[in-house]
């Protein structure tokens, strides 16, 4: 009885650390030039016609999802709407809130990487924690506009404020990139959707 016992927990205990801590949401579509409040003066996309997509910073995708009543998607929300797409998803990290530079980190990190799955950072200054690792590997990207566009994320680059993090639509990849870039250096266009 012991042994069953102790294998229920080790396998309770593995559950817990691959089990997202919350659900995905749902997205909503993608922002269209004339959709309510696009004409704002703010928005990248005030040169665009109606009808177009919505190409914006991540500024400005922030202020368009507040003006109507709702908010970008957090990553983790994005990794896990990847995750219905096929993508493998998210993993969590055995070490909350433990400076990634520490040696157990370390070889959690690099075990991690062996398994194809990126480290996904938070915090800021002197103290940088794994938040939870990702892996898009199985990512089945949507038909149509869905699948071409990257999505900005309300969660901030832990290195700088500057950045923050998006996903691509089309390879389900995971990445932080200037907030005030409408477009990456492979000239991949930012797109809004705002949770629903």
């Amino acid at each position: 009885m012991k042994k069953i016992s102790k294998y229920i927990i080790m396998a309770l205990l593995t559950l817990a650390a691959t089990t997202p801590l919350v659900q995905a949401r749902t997205l909503g579509p993608i922002v269209r030039m004339g959709d309510t409040g696009t004409d704002a003066k703010d928005y990248y996309c005030e040169e665009s016609k109606v009808g177009e997509v919505c190409i914006a910073t991540q500024y400005a995708a922030d202020s368009y999802c507040k003006s109507i009543k709702s908010r970008l998607p957090t990553l983790r929300e994005l990794a896990l709407y990847a995750q219905t797409l096929g993508a493998k998803g998210i993993r969590e990290t055995h070490f909350k809130n433990v400076d990634m530079s520490k040696p157990q980190v370390q070889a959690e990190i690099k075990q991690m990487e062996g398994l194809k799955y990126d480290a996904i950072y938070k915090g800021f200054g002197e103290k940088i924690v794994v938040d939870f690792y990702y892996s898009h590997k199985g990512y089945l990207h949507p038909e149509g506009d869905l699948g071409r566009y990257l999505y900005f994320s309300s969660t901030i680059g832990p290195e700088s404020s500057s950045f923050a993090f998006l996903l691509n639509g089309y390879s389900g990849d995971i990445h932080d990139e200037f907030r005030d870039d409408a477009t990456d250096h492979k000239y991949n266009y930012h797109a809004i959707r705002c949770v629903l």
